[in-house]
């Protein structure tokens, strides 16, 4: 059997997943989700996943696969917006059961969160 990493198929189900939620899809028109990091001219309000950590470990049944992502939502307008969004994402992935192809099932755990806030000059 060729090792494979499974994270195409588990990326393709997490923006699946996170597309399916109606209201977060209006609240990001064009509803954009990308890999990494968001290019200068890209528009916002943006989602991005990135892949921490995709082993692969062996038991006597099979193979399982644990992969650790973010899941961050980056909007240039207000804190507000970011926080409303990034709470639609979470609300989208926790506890869902996913499918993904050649996987018996995926089941997403929101592990922590964290909110990165620019201050202004005065430092507030």
């Amino acid at each position: 059997m060729p090792l494979v990493t499974p994270w195409p198929g588990v990326r393709q189900a997490l923006i699946r997943q996170l597309r399916s939620n109606l209201v977060l899809e209006a609240g990001m028109p064009g509803n954009r989700w990308g890999e990494g990091v968001d290019l200068q001219d890209t528009a916002y309000p943006l989602g991005l996943i990135t892949l921490h950590y995709d082993p692969v470990m062996y038991d006597w049944s099979g193979q399982v696969a644990m992969v650790g992502v973010d899941v961050v939502v980056i909007s240039k307008s207000d804190m507000g917006e970011a926080s409303q969004l990034a709470q639609l994402a979470y609300t989208s992935l926790h506890d869902a059961r996913l499918t993904v192809s050649g996987q018996t099932s995926l089941s997403c755990r929101f592990m922590s969160g964290i909110s990165l806030v620019d201050v202004d000059k005065e430092g507030k």
